[in-house]
């Protein structure tokens, strides 16, 4: 479902980033999670040979002969012996303890010319409604704040989005570009027949990640398995009678490693 959503949101594209297919050899998808990003890629491009990270085990399903995957954790060190000449990261904002350190190990690890894309949710939040919600009044703001105070106390700060594309300059990337897209959350845009789709499909989204991600999350603050409940509990209730107009920014930075 983040795949649809992803791709669709940013003009039924796999990438924004310019890539010439006559210098695709050997591409990198980390964190790769059911690995269909990967697998589409490799069916676009049946020259390049794609290779799939994640921690977790992925099924070779369906995955053509080009596109491989293999279990790593992107924290350890990495042990490829070839370098790329593009790196695909995507929604990988509460993944890591040091994303900084990760792009830099895929600066490394590109060819001189190669390219660096991150496709990634930005939070905070925000909210079309007028008067803005707040946290008094609206469980999912509330919902918000903690759940970004908890993340920062856990050393996997949520709200690090904001700084990809200073950080890629900062690494040495040149032509870095970004560009933000609005995502709903809920199917509130009706006046745009993909917004009012995307957002409900991200609404269901949130619906089905939110449990898990919360009881996570908010135990590292010292809340109880019963408080976080009660807290998804309500931000579905009022999630689900679209009283609020909560969106995210769906960002895409992309960079160039030097000649």
């Amino acid at each position: 479902m983040q795949h649809s959503i992803i791709v669709q949101l940013i003009g039924d594209k796999l990438h924004l980033a310019p890539l010439d297919e006559n210098k695709l050899h050997n591409v990198l998808d980390l964190a790769t999670g059911t690995g269909i990003w990967a697998i589409e890629f490799a069916k676009k491009y049946p020259f390049a040979h794609i290779t799939g990270t994640d921690l977790s085990p992925v099924s070779h399903q369906g995955a053509p002969k080009n596109c491989k995957f293999i279990m790593e954790d992107a924290e350890d060190d990495w042990s490829f012996t070839e370098p790329f000449s593009y790196i695909h990261v995507r929604v990988v904002f509460s993944c890591f303890e040091d994303p900084l350190s990760i792009f830099r190990k895929a600066y490394d690890a590109l060819e001189p010319g190669g390219i660096l894309e991150l496709q990634d949710w930005e939070m905070p939040m925000g909210f079309a409604n007028e008067p803005q919600p707040d946290s008094s009044t609206s469980a999912f703001v509330r919902w918000g704040g903690v759940t970004i105070e908890a993340a920062i106390k856990r050393g996997r700060p949520l709200n690090n989005v904001q700084h990809y594309a200073r950080w890629l300059r900062e690494i040495g990337f040149e032509d870095v570009e970004e560009k933000k897209f609005v995502l709903p959350i809920g199917p509130w845009n009706n006046e745009d027949p993909l917004q009012e789709k995307l957002g409900t499909w991200q609404l269901l989204n949130m619906i089905n990640a939110m449990e898990g991600f919360t009881l996570r999350n908010l135990s590292a603050i010292g809340w109880t398995p019963e408080q976080c409940q009660a807290l998804v509990n309500e931000c579905k209730d009022e999630m689900e009678s679209r009283k609020l107009k909560p969106w995210n920014y769906i960002v895409v930075v992309w960079g160039r490693k030097p000649l």
